[in-house]
């Protein structure tokens, strides 16, 4: 169901199109946005089409009270429109896509040479020659704006009428009379309706947005097979701050930087935390602290391997329980900042130091890493939270 597919590609679990997007430098906000939409609007317009029976529609009497020829018009072109704005992204995105067309009016065009002649209608595409059809046949009266000699002279569409009562000898459902310079050229010409030819047209859109759907799941898939490689190889043989190091050069590699800079803030942190000056009575926790890094690590590895956007639950309940230490207050949010470069805060962190080393019985040290280790040894602390100076 196209519509199941449209909604996989908006969903998109993995963040596939959203890395695609971005590493290729466009908006992904609104570019999802426009997915949503046409998968919303898809879905309306097709219940609808499929709803409708030509058979039915052929007998009622197109009068200016019946609406259902402007409805199924109105659906059709609606079909039309998801078509162009896959397109529109698809061509965005992917540069050099060109774009499908369908000649789905071909019979309607030669049984109206004159009005294609007349408006000009050759020049344009289809997917144009079917708006100008849903034009004439869904209002009245329709301005219709041509050119003359470079000119430009406006006609006029009739009432649309059957053709099931013997009006014209023309094979057709129903028609409307196109006039112009009334007094000079009388009616003008006859334009002819063909219900059968609108479906196959209708039917050909759906088909063309299948393949467009295709056509950009696959160009993602290429895409991320050439820009997400996979495995990071020697890894394992690394030290912990040569992993973080790698990581960190892999991301930009593999994600836009809407979806890794998350993790490349918690690599930052991970690294500055490694940055930690052993003490000797610790030695036991020490460990500890080193293998909860290594399984942060662990955990990042795999998500930057699979261009995921997975979550990060022990990293998170790892780095809380830490600055839990300091407490949920205005001290914890000042040393934040302090560690994230805001030097303007060193005075109040340099406080929570020396309180920190006071409460290990250590000389007090003021380099990140040892802050946020000497952090971690309190909070192992039956009473985590430091009480203020």
């Amino acid at each position: 169901m196209i519509s199941d597919m449209l909604g996989k590609l908006v969903q998109d679990d993995m963040g596939k199109l959203r890395l695609v997007i971005e590493k290729k430098g466009h908006n992904y906000y609104v570019l999802s946005e426009k997915l949503v939409s046409l998968r919303m609007w898809f879905e309306i317009f097709y219940e609808s089409f499929c709803s409708y029976d030509l058979e039915a529609l052929r007998q009622l009497e197109i009068n200016k009270e019946t609406i259902e020829l402007i409805n199924y018009l109105s659906i059709c072109n609606g079909i039309l429109d998801v078509s162009i704005g896959l397109n529109m992204i698809t061509e965005k995105i992917f540069k050099g896509y060109e774009s499908i067309h369908f000649n789905e009016f071909k019979n309607m065009r030669e049984h109206n040479e004159e009005h294609d002649i007349f408006f000009g209608i050759s020049e344009y595409d289809s997917q144009k020659y079917f708006k100008h059809v849903r034009a004439v046949f869904g209002q009245h009266p329709s301005n219709l704006d041509y050119k003359r000699k470079d000119k430009p002279i406006r006609g006029f569409s009739s009432w649309t009428f059957n053709n099931n009562t013997g009006l014209t000898n023309d094979t057709s459902d129903i028609f409307t009379n196109i006039y112009y310079d009334l007094s000079e050229k009388g009616w003008g010409i006859k334009f002819h309706l063909f219900y059968d030819e609108i479906k196959e047209f209708t039917n050909n859109r759906i088909n063309q947005i299948e393949s467009q759907i295709n056509h950009i799941i696959k160009e993602i898939d290429e895409f991320i097979e050439k820009n997400c490689v996979g495995k990071i190889e020697g890894l394992d043989s690394l030290s912990l701050i040569d992993r973080v190091s790698v990581l960190r050069k892999e991301m930009p590699k593999r994600f836009g930087y809407e979806d890794y800079h998350y993790i490349d803030s918690t690599l930052e942190t991970l690294n500055t935390m490694l940055g930690f000056s052993s003490l000797k009575n610790f030695k036991i926790e020490e460990d500890s602290y080193v293998e909860g890094i290594r399984k942060c690590i662990d955990e990042i590895i795999p998500i930057i391997e699979k261009c995921s956007d997975d979550e990060l639950p022990f990293n998170s309940n790892f780095s809380t329980k830490i600055y839990d230490a300091i407490g949920h207050n205005y001290w914890r949010e000042k040393c934040a900042m302090y560690l994230n470069g805001d030097d303007r805060y060193f005075d109040m962190y340099s406080k929570v130091c020396n309180v920190i080393a006071t409460m290990i019985g250590e000389h007090p040290s003021y380099t990140k890493g040892d802050f946020l280790y000497r952090l971690f040894l309190i909070s192992l602390q039956e009473k985590v939270a430091i009480p203020k100076t």
